[in-house]
């Protein structure tokens, strides 16, 4: 696989999971059930943890939010430092993003 296409992959998932349009509370889960074919049991189960926690902690009620590649941070500034192939069907991906909140 292609380390762009592992990249962008990763963003694309990632960015799905962590974007809350109305509510945190119930985008949050819903984004983890309806993702959760693209992620391993070990991810499934700390983002599952995230979403606990912060749930119980009065993070999400009303949150609403968007996540953005940092411009100049991309893959194609540096596709080294951003695609680490592990093995044939692993790899360590960075994504540098910045994140808008704000309560809904």
């Amino acid at each position: 696989v292609p380390p762009e296409s592992v990249y962008a992959f990763t963003f694309y998932i990632w960015q799905q999971a962590q974007r809350w349009p109305t509510n945190g509370e119930q985008d949050y889960p819903r984004n983890l059930h309806a993702l959760s074919a693209y992620f391993t049991p070990s991810c499934r189960a700390f983002l599952q943890q995230d979403f606990e926690f912060r749930r119980s902690n009065g993070e999400l009620r009303q949150r609403v939010r968007g996540i953005y590649e940092i411009p100049g941070r991309g893959y194609g500034d540096d596709p080294a430092a951003r695609v680490r192939t592990v093995s044939a069907n692993n790899w360590i991906v960075t994504l540098d993003v910045s994140a808008d909140e704000y309560l809904g």
